[in-house]
């Protein structure tokens, strides 16, 4: 058999990469709607799960021109995961759909990972996450999609994270979100969370 059938330069992508160059795949529900209104939605994945469990009183999404952020008093578990010697934070922050795998309740993943944390994150010109939990606190820094910094100390604060993201235009173009258009994707799922409301400010 021809070794043409077989070529030399075809490219397994992985991680960043994989959503970056191939941004109307990945994105394709953002590029349908002609907005990025749904990505702070994407980010509270971990938020809802904590919901259901009664661990998540406050969801609050602060609405900026360049980049948003998603506070709530839950934290991200800062715990190591074995196979990867990854804290579970980094860990669905950099790996496709771990967040959806990984979720306490199946349901929320199925709702609300259509994009997936690590793919918001990948498609972000950075990303800052820091998440206290059990008297740890932990600050991660992306930079397109990549670890660029980790630091994890003990502390004494009440459990609480906040990721802060800024979707990369050289990506996006001209798409991009809105407060008006978030305030009413957030208003749609505090419907379906019985008595939850989900905060939208301008910032």
């Amino acid at each position: 058999m021809s070794d043409k059938n077989f070529p030399a330069d075809i490219q397994v992508l992985k991680g960043p990469e994989a959503v970056r160059q191939r941004v109307d795949m990945y994105f394709g529900a953002c590029i349908q709607e002609e907005t990025l209104d749904r990505l702070p939605i994407e980010l509270m994945c971990h938020a809802i799960d904590e919901v259901i469990d009664g661990n998540c009183n406050s969801i609050k999404i602060i609405v900026h021109s360049t980049y948003f952020e998603v506070h709530y008093d839950a934290g991200i578990p800062l715990t190591i995961i074995k196979h990867t010697n990854e804290t579970y934070a980094e860990h669905i922050m950099s790996h496709l759909f771990a967040c959806k795998n990984l979720k306490k309740h199946l349901e929320v993943g199925d709702h609300m990972c259509n994009l997936g944390l690590a793919t918001v994150n990948f498609g972000a010109e950075w990303c800052d996450l820091i998440t206290v939990s059990q008297n740890q606190k932990g600050h991660f820094k992306f930079r397109e999609g990549g670890l660029e910094s980790k630091n994890i100390q003990s502390s004494k604060k009440g459990e609480q994270t906040v990721i802060k993201l800024k979707p990369d235009k050289s990506l996006f173009g001209n798409l991009w979100f809105t407060y008006g258009g978030v305030a009413q994707k957030a208003q749609r799922l505090s419907k379906q969370l019985t008595g939850f409301n989900i905060e939208v400010e301008s910032g």
